[in-house]
């Protein structure tokens, strides 16, 4: 994934083909200030990668985590119940 930082004097001066590059590429748009990344444009799917991603950490950091072992258990055991 690439980010395509911009200053906020240049996305004031061409925001549309900034949100195109963006918007094109499915790549988040930074907006920064004084060499500073001040703001993250997204699009959904970008946001909900994160939000997921914010969920899980907090699972983990509750002691919610599986080991390589229980998960594998419970994917082959649920992949069991789907066969036919």
């Amino acid at each position: 994934m690439e980010l395509y930082p911009r200053r906020l004097s240049e996305l004031v001066a061409d925001e549309v083909s900034s949100f195109r590059l963006a918007q094109n590429t499915n790549n988040p748009l930074v907006i920064d200030q004084h060499d500073k990344g001040v703001s993250l444009s997204l699009d959904v799917g970008g946001y909900k990668v994160i939000q997921n991603i914010h969920i899980s950490l907090a699972q983990l950091n509750a002691g919610k985590g599986l080991d390589h072992r229980q998960a594998k258990e419970r994917v082959l055991g649920n992949l069991s119940k789907c066969a036919v």
